[in-house]
């Protein structure tokens, strides 16, 4: 009884899991943004749709380009240039860090019937620790592109 009880709720655990993972997943590319939202498609000036299918923006784009083009920013702030409000969405992305990691170590195990004891350990490498970055940044006034940067995040 107990058994089966605990496999029930670990399918159901995993099927909630399942179902939130494809759940929450946003459109990589500007085709599938497109697809999602063909309202906010077919609202972009038809010079401006060939460039936000190829991942460019330009200055007068709207924010609905832009979504298409980069997707959703990781951040939005408000501000004042020249005197004036803008807008800026912020992209990020993880730039990996490479360091060296070390270890030591003594554990007690063994194998067989006769072989056990205290066996001393060590470990050396390198491995990558992933920072974000900021990679983009695009201003807007009056909900449209007035300035945009991106950076070599390589």
């Amino acid at each position: 009884m107990k058994s089966g009880c605990f496999k029930l709720i670990a399918m159901l655990i995993a099927g909630v899991a399942v179902i939130l993972g494809f759940t929450a997943c946003e459109a990589t590319t500007p085709a599938a943004r497109a697809q999602q939202n063909p309202a906010a498609f077919e609202s972009i000036p038809a010079k401006d749709r060939e460039l936000v299918l190829k991942s460019t923006i330009a200055e007068g784009m709207s924010k609905d380009a832009v979504v298409i083009a980069w997707g959703k920013p990781d951040r939005v702030t408000t501000g004042s240039l020249n005197g004036k409000m803008v807008e800026t969405w912020i992209y990020t992305s993880m730039r990996p860090i490479y360091r060296p990691y070390y270890g030591l170590g003594v554990g007690i195990g063994g194998y067989g019937y006769r072989h056990h004891g205290i066996y001393p350990g060590a470990s050396f490498g390198m491995g990558p620790d992933y920072v974000p970055v900021t990679s983009s940044v695009v201003r807007f006034r009056n909900n449209h592109v007035i300035a945009w940067e991106t950076a070599d995040v390589r």
